[in-house]
């Protein structure tokens, strides 16, 4: 996969990672805004991560993951509060009325814990969240 400008110029990190099924993950923490060979850091990651206490204010606590891989964008939403990421196998389930209603006698858990069973979990997300009022400021910072 090339990004542009001489075949030559290929980033040497880009280059290896091509080469060996790697995800580029740039460490853009004190960066936002930053420019490197012409690009916005972060631009040529994966995986970017911006921190809010550098050098943007979310009021305390915070943070930016960006990406452009929708499997990383997925994993993302789902470790940012307790959720597994794991392999699973949805559940059947009939129609019950409008609604599907799961096979399951065990369909009274919150969330969409009887959609899927579980076969192995890689990992579970924790609070990587801000709060509300937190990510308006950090957005409203953004354009500063």
């Amino acid at each position: 996969m090339h990004h542009g400008g001489n075949p030559t110029d290929i980033d040497p990190i880009r280059e290896i990672a091509q080469n060996n099924d790697l995800t580029v993950v740039g460490d853009a923490v004190h960066a936002l805004g930053g420019k490197y060979k012409g690009k916005k850091i972060g631009q040529d990651s994966d995986i970017a991560c911006f921190s809010s206490l550098k050098n943007l204010c979310t009021l305390g606590e915070g943070g930016m993951f960006v990406t452009n891989n929708e499997n990383y964008a997925e994993m993302a939403q789902g470790l940012q509060t307790y959720y597994p990421y794991e392999k699973r196998l949805k559940r059947t389930t009939s129609d019950l009325g409008f609604y599907p209603k799961p096979n399951s006698p065990a369909f009274m858990h919150v969330g969409n814990a009887w959609d899927y069973d579980w076969i192995e979990v890689e990992e579970i997300g924790s609070t990587y969240r801000m709060s509300t009022p937190q990510a308006a400021e950090g957005r409203i910072q953004l354009k500063n």
